[in-house]
């Protein structure tokens, strides 16, 4: 993931319109791909009411579903918890229903192992997922994780289903090039830097995501690039008088 930062929508923006302008501001700093999809859920989270995160995951006949983007480590297992259950509401979506919301806090969803797992383990209390592509030819989902049940519940079905309008268009055009590759092996990447740093420092996976994301924005680095030094060199990066750049832990 790239640890990009949406901007603030201009005043009288739609959550559509304002998506669309960072997009293409996304295409004139050449960052579209994989970049583009973390511009995706991350405006998700700025501008969709009751959004904790967001992820999007891919499907396609003979592959396993994938999280191609996501704003959280825990969105990323909450993701992967329903392809390993076979399910969820990503896999509803995208299958069934174009939009599937539920509160996970009252217990009448119809996934019994997985939604009792994400309240445990992840923290949310209402999910809203909505099919990418068509019934014929879905994409995958568009994920919205909300720890208020209530919020994401009172969030517009329109403006969901906007914002997975324009994201179908962007998830096709990186499959058609071939970026949802390159961006399933940029979270095994992270995945591998979140295992050093969990072994070194005996810390979670959420703390070890939080860590890089932090260090990302502190360097002003691209969060895949902090993640591949780590994960090659075994090193977190050093600041310019030397010193470890991680909050005081020791780099060896």
């Amino acid at each position: 993931m790239s640890g990009a930062q949406p901007s603030v929508p201009p005043p009288g923006d739609t959550p559509l319109t304002s998506l669309a302008h960072q997009l293409i501001e996304a295409l004139g700093r050449g960052t579209w791909g994989p970049d583009a999809l973390e511009v995706l859920v991350g405006a998700a989270v700025a501008q969709l009411p009751g959004c904790t995160d967001a992820s999007l995951t891919s499907v396609a006949p003979g592959s396993t579903p994938a999280t191609v983007a996501s704003t959280s480590e825990r969105a990323v297992r909450a993701d992967t918890w329903q392809y390993e259950l076979a399910q969820g509401p990503c896999l509803d979506a995208a299958a069934g229903s174009p939009l599937v919301r539920a509160s996970l806090v009252d217990g009448e969803t119809p996934w019994p192992e997985w939604a009792p797992r994400v309240v445990a383990e992840a923290g949310y209390a209402g999910v809203l997922s909505v099919r990418l592509g068509s019934q014929a030819h879905p994409l995958g989902s568009l994920n919205v994780y909300g720890t208020d049940a209530a919020a994401l519940a009172a969030l517009p079905a329109e403006d969901a289903e906007s914002f997975a309008a324009l994201t179908s268009v962007v998830l096709a055009s990186a499959r058609r090039a071939g970026h949802l590759e390159e961006a399933v092996e940029r979270r095994t990447v992270i995945g591998q830097a979140q295992g050093i740093l969990m072994e070194r420092y005996k810390m979670t996976a959420a703390d070890a995501f939080a860590l890089l994301r932090g260090l990302s924005q502190q360097s002003n680095t691209k969060l895949f690039d902090l993640a591949q030094e780590l994960a090659e060199t075994g090193q977190l990066p050093r600041d310019a008088s030397g010193r470890p750049a991680a909050g005081g832990l020791p780099l060896s």
